[in-house]
């Protein structure tokens, strides 16, 4: 398994089980949003940058992958408390592990966005968290984190 994938999967294992959340969680960008899996959150990797650190043969890289974490709210009365509840729960359950499980250097939050989507038959809040996970490879072993 890539690296970048056991970084998804751990920081989606984090956010798994918070208030409001429980076990709906989805590791992926694309998920149908019904009032059975809402509040939920979506786990998904999307850029990531590499250069190496050093030269030769086997070399070390240094990679920055931004992972995304989508939270979705039913838009109520009071979806901005809702929201801001939820975030506080995930960047609290994502800063008690910074190194994602020693796969990584560090995790940090880069960018918070929150959006109100008034399409459909329920009008959603979205809180969208960008990290960025630092974290290194061997060129030949992409598999296991340094």
């Amino acid at each position: 398994m890539h690296v970048r994938q056991a970084i998804r999967e751990r920081v989606a294992s984090n956010v798994t089980g918070l208030a409001d959340i429980g076990s709906n969680v989805f590791q992926s960008r694309i998920h149908t949003l019904s009032d059975s899996n809402l509040p939920c959150i979506l786990v998904y990797t999307q850029n990531e940058t590499s250069e190496p650190n050093q030269m030769g043969t086997n070399r070390v890289l240094d990679r920055t992958l931004s992972i995304n974490l989508e939270i979705y709210v039913k838009a109520t009365a009071d979806v901005d408390d809702k929201v801001d509840a939820i975030c506080v729960n995930v960047e609290e359950a994502i800063a008690g592990d910074i190194t994602v499980n020693s796969l990584a250097k560090d995790i940090t939050l880069s960018t918070t966005s929150i959006n109100f989507i008034g399409e459909g038959d329920q009008p959603l809040a979205q809180a969208s968290l960008t990290y960025d996970v630092m974290y290194q490879v061997r060129e030949s072993d992409l598999e296991t984190a340094l």
